[in-house]
This record gives C-alpha cells, sequence and structure tokens, in this order.
C-alpha cells in the first residue's frame, strides 16, 4: 500500500468540507441514522415522486430495509413513534398501489441547509 503526502486541492478540500457537513447535520438530527437511510432521503429529493420500487432499484438494498427508512423519514415510524418528518408518502393518482415519496416542508428545510439554500427548489408536497 503506498502513501502519497500530496495535499488536496483547494477545490477538492471545499468539496470534503461540503461532505462533511453533510454527514454531521444528518447527524444533528438522528446520530445513529445509517447512512442508507441518508441516501433514501437525498433520492427522493433528487426524485420527487418517486416510488419505494424505484428507490429499491436504484440502492440495492433489501426491501425490508427501505421499508424501515422511509418509515423513519415520514412523520410516525413503523412503530408509531414520532418519525423525522422529512417524507410524505401519497398514493400514485395513476395505480392506487403504489405509494409515492415527496418531501416535506421539513425535508425542504434540510436540503436548503445541506445546500447552504434558505429555501429548497423543489416541490412541497404536504407539511
Amino acid at each position: 500500500m503506498s502513501f502519497s503526502n500530496r495535499r488536496p486541492s483547494a477545490d477538492t478540500k471545499r468539496s470534503l468540507f461540503d461532505a462533511f457537513q453533510f454527514i454531521e447535520a444528518f447527524r444533528e438530527m438522528r446520530p445513529e441514522m445509517p447512512m442508507h437511510m441518508a441516501s433514501a432521503f437525498l433520492l427522493i429529493a433528487m426524485k420527487p415522486g418517486i416510488t419505494q420500487r424505484e428507490l429499491l432499484t436504484l440502492s440495492e438494498i433489501a426491501q425490508a430495509t427501505m421499508s424501515r427508512n422511509i418509515a423513519a423519514l415520514t412523520e410516525r415510524d413503523r412503530h408509531g413513534k414520532p418519525g423525522m418528518n422529512l417524507v410524505i408518502q401519497r398514493r400514485d393518482p395513476m395505480d392506487a398501489r403504489t405509494l409515492m415519496l415527496f418531501l416535506t416542508k421539513d425535508g425542504h428545510d434540510l436540503v436548503g441547509r445541506l445546500i447552504g439554500d434558505t429555501v429548497s427548489q423543489c416541490e412541497t408536497v404536504g407539511t
């Protein structure tokens, strides 16, 4: 294994610092938050209306794990305890069996914190 004394560029340092701040924002909300839960949140933020099936395809994690993560991101977790209230589920108007996932206002606020904006530019569905 080789070791390099080469210092990272200013751009690399900035990117690493942004990544660090991103992780810390999630840790402030829920210190034990698994990375795959953060990944699911980001995918929902990037693709409002994404379905759980699409999330499973993109993230390649187990269905039970994804269901647990989505529940934790909503208003109530799978045990009925308060969730993070970052995501809301809505029935697909074209197929009532399918749930579409959107960010709540709190979810958009978190995106704003993550990217340094005061307001997220994505469409909000629900509260």
